[in-house]
């Protein structure tokens, strides 16, 4: 039990050594990550993510540039070649 008191006025006095910024910053810290959502909507309030409704699609996006491409160059024909390196490259 006396180890165990000495122990513990060890502790305590190192606490109480240390600057009390640090016990402010550290309590900051954990309120602001604890309450990180609040915080962000009350910091934007006007920038709120939109559902997304549906999924994206990569062929959908890649035939809506062909056909961007298409229009833009006033071509017949548009190709995409696809390989594949680890990650598939169009």
């Amino acid at each position: 039990m006396k180890d165990i008191l000495k122990y513990a006025k060890e502790v305590l006095s190192e606490i109480n050594k240390t600057k009390w910024g640090v016990i402010f910053v550290c309590l900051f810290a954990f309120l602001s990550y604890h309450y990180r959502e609040p915080i962000a909507t009350w910091l934007m309030p006007n920038n709120e993510m939109k559902r997304i409704e549906y999924t994206i699609n990569r062929d959908v996006l890649i035939y809506g540039v062909l056909e961007d491409l298409l229009k833009e160059v006033e071509g017949a024909r548009t190709y995409v070649y696809t390989y594949h390196n680890g990650q598939n490259f169009l």
